[in-house]
């Protein structure tokens, strides 16, 4: 409920407030700084980092993640883009002129992943995306147009060539990869292994006995045939079958067989022959080493195995360490088939022997992918990255034990 009020009152009340009002429009003007002294305010930074320690890197984020939110994932467009190779953390740091650190630079390398993941409809908008994110992938060169002559005419220096090169390099170093295995210019199978400080690295070379006898050597003694007596004393048919044919006239002439003796006679076992001397044992032919039908050096026998140059036995005295490293051959039924080189360096005994089990299994793995297929089964491809015991309940550390207290 209002009070009653005067006209009088009224007008009095309201010509106070416009007096109040008009006060304070003429303070305003008068404490006005920049009207006296005519100085412009300070313009506005460009960049919305410029007082951030790093306008460049953070402008650079913001636009990359401004390209993710300009063009959402469709749901209808299943295209697969290769997943890009960005340049490195120093030769970034030289580009724009700032140290950035590890994990910027893992922040920075994500957003552009993202970025190049985009499945964009558009071919125009994709190739300009590209444009935008060619410029930080690793061993990308701009083509550049340079003035020919006077005429006007320009060429293209098409620096495309020295980008294949360096992909084709790349492609090369990745088939030549020690930890997947691969074969070298010798056909040899290579690769490398790692077990807590042990590093290992196997060359395998697959072995084939050979189906023909190989020649006699210079020096080696002339091989001597079969006995009359050792034939005859073969049994049944295999004996008939194997005696040779006895000339009369020969057994005359005093001959291989004894002239007193009847030819018949000379056939059967019960009958006593002479003496005669021993043959000298037939060299045994030493077997070859076949790689890609090139025959190499055969002084090694076949499925041998050479750690730093000495044989397995002589170099792991204890039976499970033997066992470690032959055993992807048990697991690909491949006992024997390979001649196998090791030099293993770091670590101990069995660390060195679980070492040359995974450069054994990931060469003989790549030796031919589809037959030893139980070798990755079997999960000797997979690195062991375990170097500490782990501790157990109830003891101080992994075996160390608290002392034992009778009451």
């Amino acid at each position: 409920m209002f009070l009653p009020m005067s006209i009088p009152a009224m007008n009095l009340l309201l010509g106070s407030r416009r007096s109040l009002a008009g006060a304070r429009f003429l303070s305003a003007q008068a404490t006005d700084p920049f009207a006296k002294l005519h100085i412009q305010p300070v313009k506005r930074p460009d960049s919305a980092a410029y007082f951030t320690r790093k306008p460049k890197f953070y402008d650079l984020l913001s636009a990359i993640s401004n390209l993710a939110r300009q063009h959402p994932l469709p749901r209808f467009n299943p295209a697969n883009y290769k997943r890009g190779k960005w340049i490195p953390r120093a030769e970034l740091q030289t580009k724009l002129g700032i140290s950035i650190s590890p994990r910027e630079h893992e922040l920075l390398v994500r957003r552009l992943g993202d970025a190049s993941n985009l499945r964009i409809s558009d071919p125009a908008e994709r190739e300009t995306v590209d444009l935008y994110l060619n410029q930080f992938r690793r061993g990308y060169v701009h083509a550049e147009t340079v003035a020919k002559d006077e005429t006007g005419a320009t060429r293209v220096v098409d620096q495309k060539n020295k980008q294949k090169a360096a992909e084709e390099e790349g492609k090369k170093k990745k088939k030549n990869n020690g930890r997947r295995g691969f074969q070298d210019h010798l056909g040899r199978w290579h690769a490398f292994g790692r077990r807590k400080q042990a590093m290992a690295f196997a060359w395998v070379v697959p072995v084939e006995r050979p189906t023909e006898p190989l020649p006699v050597e210079a020096g080696a003694p002339p091989a001597v045939e079969p006995s009359v007596a050792s034939v005859a004393g073969s049994s049944g048919a295999e004996s008939s079958a194997a005696a040779p044919s006895v000339d009369p006239a020969a057994t005359k002439a005093g001959g291989g067989v004894h002239p007193e003796l009847p030819v018949d006679l000379e056939l059967d076992p019960d009958v006593p022959k002479p003496l005669e001397p021993e043959p000298e044992p037939e060299p045994e032919p030493k077997p070859i080493k076949i790689i890609d039908n090139v025959p190499a050096s055969a002084h090694l026998p076949l499925g041998d195995v050479l750690v730093n140059g000495k044989p397995l036995a002589e170099y792991f005295f204890h039976g499970t360490d033997r066992d470690s490293v032959l055993f992807p051959f048990q697991v690909a039924n491949k006992v024997g088939h390979y001649n196998v080189f090791l030099k293993v360096s770091g670590g101990g005994r069995t660390g060195q022997a679980e070492a040359c089990q995974l450069a054994v299994a990931r060469a003989l793995y790549m030796s031919d992918r589809k037959a030893h297929i139980p070798v990755r089964e079997a999960g000797l491809l997979r690195t062991d990255g375990r170097a500490v015991e782990r501790k157990k309940t109830g003891k101080p550390k992994a075996r160390k034990s608290y002392t034992w207290v009778k009451r």
